[in-house]
Formats: structure tokens, sequence, C-alpha cells
């Protein structure tokens, strides 16, 4: 199954739950965006051994921590989507700043357009460091061609920028942290594709917005794991952990993920009998909160 019938499938399903969360940002881009990053997979786990990133939203797992949330939870995963999206936009857009250079960014994503969503799924691609300077240097170069963000776009003039830059100088491959130049390259165009596929799944520009995600975890989601405190605290220690140490805590969250999977496959099969279904429905959410299993149930019967 291709990214977009993966994509497709999922909104059918999930669409619903997604739109409890997202905001002003569209539903179609959350849902290629995942399906891109996870397949779908609700207890994906990135091979990231520094920030673990986890769930559909590949949240970096001390930031689930701190939320509070269950990031394998499909409600728990996306109400992080919803609110992290939203709180980067917001980011980049300068709202909550002083600071000079993000003010000058955000006059190019005012509106809630392709512009935008390229910026933030970057933000999650590269990093906020390097995709600032991208960002800068590309609005520095429409600026000297007296170019204004009602001509080109941001993202036509970051593609530009690229292809007249030698991205390995080093005032450049020092914003790039452990990312090569190549690497850069490839995922400042990568993206822009990301937002052509995810347009044919539904509008981008002005795209009917959801509910506003509470900044607090709502009673509706799991809270976060105690199994997995202590490697989220560790990934929280980032340099300051050794190389061990974050493999330790990668491996231990894989554990767990694996250990939840059987769980789930096995409340499944168990709850397909011939019970009325009202009831294995109730046992199944109150099992496993996985409304795809739910919906699975109904389905078969």
């Amino acid at each position: 199954m291709g990214t977009l019938d993966t994509a497709r499938k999922a909104g059918r399903v999930h669409g619903p739950t997604l739109d409890l969360s997202r905001g002003f940002v569209p539903l179609a881009l959350h849902l290629y965006w995942i399906a891109q990053e996870t397949g779908w997979d609700r207890l994906a786990v990135s091979s990231d051994r520094y920030l673990i990133e986890v769930g559909w939203s590949q949240v970096p797992l001390a930031r689930a921590r701190d939320l509070g949330a269950d990031p394998f939870d499909c409600f728990g995963a996306c109400w992080i989507a919803g609110l992290e999206a939203i709180k980067d936009a917001a980011y980049w857009r300068g709202e909550t700043t002083d600071d000079p250079e993000r003010h000058r960014v955000g006059l190019w994503l005012l509106r809630a357009d392709r512009n935008l969503w390229w910026t933030i799924q970057m933000d999650y691609s590269v990093g906020t460091g390097a995709l600032r300077h991208i960002l800068n240097c590309a609005v520095s170069r429409a600026e000297a061609n007296h170019r204004t963000p009602a001509d080109r776009g941001l993202l036509v003039e970051a593609l530009d920028w690229m292809a007249v830059t030698d991205l390995s100088l080093p005032v450049h491959a020092r914003h790039w942290g452990r990312q090569t130049p190549e690497q850069i390259a490839k995922r400042i165009k990568k993206h822009v594709t990301w937002i052509d596929e995810a347009a044919k799944l539904g509008p981008l520009d002005d795209a009917p917005p959801g509910g506003d995600p509470p900044d607090e975890r709502p009673t509706w989601v799991a809270p976060f794991p105690a199994e997995l405190v202590r490697p989220a605290n560790v990934c929280a220690l980032g340099k300051r952990a050794t190389a061990e140490q974050h493999e330790a805590a990668w491996k231990a969250v894989r554990a767990y993920r694996d250990a939840r999977r059987r769980l789930e496959f096995k409340a499944r099969v168990q709850h397909t009998s011939k019970a009325p279904l009202a009831f294995r429905v109730g046992q199944l959410i109150a099992a496993v909160r996985s409304p795809e299993i739910v919906e699975s149930v109904v389905r078969d019967g």
C-alpha cells in the first residue's frame, strides 16, 4: 500500500480523533506526515538513540514525559501531534518572542498555507537551529532581490537560496549539527514533495480548522507510562548522558513497545469472541484504548 493510500485509510478511522486537537493545521497535513514518518504504526520507535521519537506524533520521549501523555496511545498521539504543530507554527510566526529575526521570518508566514506547513515539518526534520539559519538566509536573499512575501513565498525562496549556496561552507555547516550538507539539501526538497503529496488528500491553504488542543493533558488522554520514565530521563540529559546510557534507554523503549504490541494483539484475539458487541467494544477500549482495533471488531463482527 502506498503512502497516500495509507494516509487515506487512516483518515477514515482516525480523522475524527485528529480533528479534536489540530486547530488550524490541516487534517491532510497530519495524515500524510504521520504516514511518511511511521506508516501509521501507533507503536513506532525511531532509530535515534538520543531523542527516541515515539508513536504517531514521533515526539521525542522526554517531551512526551514533560507533557505527561502516553505517546503510544491513539488519543495521546493525536493530541500531541496537534499541540506540537500549533506551537511550532506560533514559534516561526514569532508570536512568542521579541526576537527581531523571528519577527522578520514571521512576516513570510502570516498565511495558513504551504509555506507555514513546510516550515513546521522542516523544524522537526532538521532542527530549530538549522532551520533558523536556512530561513534567515532565504529571507535575506529575497530582500536583496527586492522580493516580498507576496511575490513567491518562503518555500520557493528557500529552494532558490539552496540552489545557489554551497551548504558545506563553514559559515553554513556550523549550523547543521550532526547532519551533513547533503542531508540538509535532501530534507529541504523532501518536505516540498511531502507538501505536494499531502495536498492530494485535502486542502492545505486556509483549510477548515479542527478543535483547539488544551495545553495540559486532557482527561481523555492516557498518562505517560511509568515504565518509560527512566529512559525519558536519560533522553532529557542529552550530552550529559553517555552513549551507552542512551543505547540502553533506546533498547528499553523498544522492549516496552514490543511487549505492548504483543499484549494488544492478545487483547484483540481474546475479544473477537461471540460475546455481545457492546461488551466486546467496551472491554477493548478499557484494555487497549485503540479505536483502530475497535473499528476492526465492529467491521469483522
